[in-house]
């Protein structure tokens, strides 16, 4: 049985708009490439999503992934990535030391024969204020822990 290479990479540029101190809005284009064994493929996708900044300690975005949906073809297979629809909302606490956020996901949200609701949840805190954080998340059954420095 033979060996085979197999390479999954995006290439993302990202713009965020500011009218007002509570209001954002942002933008992302990709380009996202694939290879498996001696076949290539390349596909072109887009990002749009929107914040509101409520009086602290709240704030909601809506993120629509894969508006301009990417398709890539390894081939004559063509691989679509899914559409996805995502509402959050979050709370900062202890002087935006501590950070809560819950998302609704709602998978594929153009097709009404895959489509699915995924709900997530994140936990933040800043050990050493504006230096180290810990992050913890479930998406689902799967769940991540961090460490990052701001």
């Amino acid at each position: 049985m033979g060996e085979y290479f197999y390479a999954e990479n995006a290439l993302i540029a990202a713009y965020a708009y500011n009218p007002l101190q509570s209001l954002g809005f942002g933008a992302s284009l990709k380009l996202i490439t694939k290879n498996l064994a001696v076949y290539s493929g390349v596909g072109l996708g887009a990002d749009l999503a929107a914040l509101v900044k409520l009086p602290r300690p709240f704030s909601f975005g809506l993120v629509c992934e894969n508006i301009l949906q990417p398709i890539v073809t390894l081939n004559y297979l063509r691989d679509y990535y899914p559409r996805d629809l995502r509402a959050a909302a979050a709370v900062r606490l202890l002087d935006d030391r501590v950070k809560f956020d819950v998302d609704l996901v709602v998978t594929d949200f153009t097709t009404k024969s895959s489509r699915g609701f995924a709900p997530r949840g994140g936990l933040e805190f800043e050990l050493v204020p504006d230096v180290l954080i810990s992050r913890f998340g479930l998406d689902g059954n799967d769940i991540s822990v961090g460490l990052g420095v701001h």
